[in-house]
């Protein structure tokens, strides 16, 4: 699979950003911030998926509260939450997957229960 190789092909694009901003006099903000982003996506973070959205009046903050009330999430361990007409897709801390996940099928949102995945690794 492609996808293990990704952080390693932007990681060596970002170093070689770095070493043309530094020759180039260019700022490195551009380099620092793909690599950043990137450890973010594939490194940090794990995303959750509801079989809940729009059409359920589920709103991102409804989400939010669900996670960091009694007893859960800290908010720096939740990332984008995107609802859809249908679903609903959380990006959480990987140290923080499984309290997510168990909270989330716990706890009721708009007055039912609602089943949760993780869709990535």
């Amino acid at each position: 699979s492609f996808k293990p190789l990704v952080p390693a092909l932007v990681l060596s694009l970002a170093i070689m950003g770095l070493a043309y901003a530094m020759q180039s006099g260019r700022s490195l903000f551009g380099p620092i911030g793909m690599f950043l982003g990137t450890w973010l996506v594939f490194g940090a973070g794990v995303d959750l998926w509801q079989r809940a959205g729009r059409k359920d009046k589920l709103r991102p903050g409804d989400i939010l509260g669900a996670l960091t009330s009694e007893g859960g999430l800290r908010g720096d361990q939740v990332g984008k939450i995107k609802v859809l007409a249908r679903s609903a897709y959380v990006a959480v801390a990987r140290s923080a997957v499984q309290k997510a996940q168990a909270k989330l099928e716990r706890d009721k949102l708009k007055g039912r229960a609602f089943r949760v995945r993780r869709i990535r690794h």
